[in-house]
């Protein structure tokens, strides 16, 4: 979705914020009171969640909510691709929530290292190298007389590499490489955001797909962000003492989307986080976050945004714009 989204659009995307809230297993009354005042609030509305209600039908797993029947419902004019793509990707994020046991427990079997929630677990690998393993992450290695490597398989990690003339170390986050000999740099995967920010020494970066490192080479307090959905890289520098500052429970964030440090600050927050609007999360936001008191953390990153925090159950939390 883009800046302008239209007032039908906005609508129709709060109504999907609802029927997620429902889907994921939360028809409590709070929740069923919550959408009867908004579907009340007008024919506009109304309509709205209707038209969420019947595209919703077609994933297989219509709602058995009870219609409105105090609110007239306007002409229906037949259903766009736009808003069925919406709707899709509302129905695949609901189901990718419902089912997140599986591949956990698969991450977990590939892994050397996990952490849960709010967990940092600080490792000496048997080069010298200190990594400090964030909350909610998975990671794995391997060393050679020839090489030293890692791979970020989920989550974040500060990384301070022992110094080594010989072996390259390089860092794996899916579709990114970091090459270095001897600095210390933060990684993380946000969202659908691959981010390395480094706090000493220098680093090259390679993309998938790309023969060439990136240019120039990362030095000390440069950062660098690829955006997998859509290939494109973000770049710049910002003070090096900013990376790796979530170790010491703060989190400083400065032009960073939305989403990608929503999905930052919920590694402190047990269960799992739902952000449901896109337009939402493409937002940009500066600030400091207490990472101590997650809830707050995000409800302050959000709110400026016109976003708002429901903690529907000790095992999900959802971010909406109603």
């Amino acid at each position: 979705m883009t800046g302008n989204m239209s007032q039908d659009d906005k609508l129709f995307e709060e109504a999907f914020d609802l029927i997620i809230m429902l889907q994921a297993g939360n028809n409590t009354p709070q929740v069923r009171d919550l959408i009867q005042v908004w579907r009340a609030r007008g024919p506009a509305h109304e309509a709205a969640w209707r038209e969420a209600m019947q595209i919703h039908s077609l994933s297989g797993d219509l709602l058995h909510v009870p219609p409105s029947t105090d609110v007239p419902l306007p002409a229906r004019q037949g259903l766009s691709r736009r808003r069925f793509l919406l709707g899709g990707s509302a129905i695949a994020a609901a189901g990718a929530l419902l089912a997140v046991t599986g591949p956990e427990l698969l991450l977990s079997f590939r892994a050397d290292n996990v952490t849960a929630t709010a967990e940092v677990k600080q490792l000496r690998l048997e080069d010298g190298t200190a990594v400090a393993l964030g909350p909610d992450s998975a990671i794995r290695y391997r060393f050679t007389p020839q090489e030293r490597h890692i791979e970020l398989l989920s989550g974040m990690a500060w990384i301070d590499v022992a110094a080594d003339d010989v072996r390259t170390f390089r860092a794996v986050s899916r579709d990114m490489q970091v090459s270095t000999f001897d600095s210390a740099f933060d990684l993380s995967q946000d969202a659908s955001l691959l981010n390395v920010s480094l706090g000493r020494g220098s680093a090259e970066v390679l993309i998938a797909g790309n023969s060439e490192p990136v240019s120039p080479q990362l030095g000390a307090g440069d950062w660098l962000t690829l955006d997998v959905r859509s290939q494109l890289i973000e770049h710049g520098h910002r003070p090096a003492d900013n990376a790796g500052a979530w170790q010491s429970g703060t989190l400083v964030v400065d032009g960073e989307t939305l989403s990608s440090v929503v999905a930052r600050i919920a590694r402190w927050q047990p269960g799992k986080v739902m952000m449901t609007s896109r337009h939402l999360g493409n937002q940009r936001i500066s600030g400091v976050y207490n990472l101590g008191d997650p809830l707050s953390a995000m409800q302050a990153a959000v709110q400026p945004r016109g976003g708002k925090v429901h903690e529907l159950s000790p095992w999900l939390t959802v971010i909406s714009t109603i």
